[in-house]
C-alpha cells in the first residue's frame, strides 16, 4: 500500500466516521422520545443518566475518529502526500 493510498484511506476514514457520529447525534436529538425509551427498557437508566452516557459516549468516539482518522490524515496531508 503507497502512502498515496494510505492517505486517501485516512480520509475516507475520517468521512465515514464524522458521518456516522451525525447520524448518531441527530438520531438522539430527532428521536429523543423513542431512544430514551428504547433504552430506559433495556438498560433500566433514567433519563438524565441517559443524557449523560450519550454525551460521554459520543465524546469518547469523537476523540477516537480525531486521534486514529483525521489526525494521521492531517499529518499525512501536511508532509505533502
Amino acid at each position: 500500500m503507497t502512502i498515496q493510498e494510505l492517505t486517501t484511506l485516512f480520509g475516507w476514514m475520517s468521512v465515514i466516521h464524522f458521518a456516522a457520529i451525525t447520524i448518531a447525534f441527530l438520531f438522539i436529538t430527532l428521536f429523543e422520545g423513542l431512544v430514551f425509551s428504547i433504552h430506559q427498557a433495556i438498560f433500566g437508566l433514567e433519563k438524565a443518566e441517559l443524557k449523560s452516557m450519550y454525551l460521554k459516549i459520543l465524546g469518547q468516539y469523537k476523540i477516537l475518529i480525531f486521534v486514529f482518522a483525521f489526525a494521521p490524515y492531517l499529518a499525512l496531508k501536511i508532509i505533502g502526500y
